[in-house]
Order: structure tokens, then sequence, then C-alpha cells
């Protein structure tokens, strides 16, 4: 169970790093 969590967690955390990056390119685009 707990390793089910983990990894549950762990996809969670690398798709807000990849919200958090797309979003800064957008802002990029959008102020460029």
């Amino acid at each position: 169970m707990m390793t089910h969590i983990q990894q549950e967690l762990d996809t969670i955390e690398r798709t807000r790093q990849q919200h958090k990056y797309s979003i800064r390119r957008s802002s990029h685009l959008t102020n460029g």
C-alpha cells in the first residue's frame, strides 16, 4: 500500500513540475 501511494505521489509531483514548466513557457511566449 505504502509503495503504491508513493508511486502515485511521484507521478503527481512529476505532472505538477511539467505543468509549471509549461506555464512558464506559455507566459514567456505571451510576453515575448
